[in-house]
């Protein structure tokens, strides 16, 4: 023996069995592996996550960019339509970073604003010789 002491499979804590998992899983099943090495498959999937979302700083740069571009104009929605040639992000992680980046789109939703028309309560004359007095009954 070369001095080495190789554990037991039952006796392997659990960052070992993940190893074991990741170094054979293109050629055995995963679901076979977990009954195999004793965990769970939810256990499995957890700990190989094989897709880590990028930090806020990898996205800044590009949506600064689109952002300035647009001369501030463009907001969330926008910007998500821009990044759609090559990125699949999020319209409100487009939103958290704009957030950490303090931007704010110069244009906000345009807003009903009600004027006022001529109204209906022009003085007319008074044909019936009718008088009315404020404050007493009859």
């Amino acid at each position: 023996m070369d001095g080495k002491r190789y554990p037991k499979a039952g006796c392997t804590d659990n960052g070992t069995k993940i190893k074991i998992l990741k170094a054979n899983q293109h050629r055995y099943a995963v679901a076979a592996l977990c009954r195999c090495l004793g965990i769970s498959r939810h256990y499995a999937y957890y700990q190989c996550k094989t897709t880590k979302r990028k930090s806020i700083a990898h996205y800044a740069d590009k949506i600064l960019t689109i952002f300035k571009r647009s001369y501030q104009s463009y907001g969330t929605r926008r910007i998500c339509i821009a990044l759609q040639a090559g990125i699949s992000v999020s319209r409100r992680y487009i939103a958290r970073v704009m957030k950490s980046l303090s931007l704010v789109s110069k244009y906000t939703i345009k807003r009903y604003r009600g004027y006022q028309t001529a109204s209906n309560s022009s003085v007319t004359a008074n044909h019936l010789q009718r008088q009315f007095d404020v404050g007493t009954k009859q």
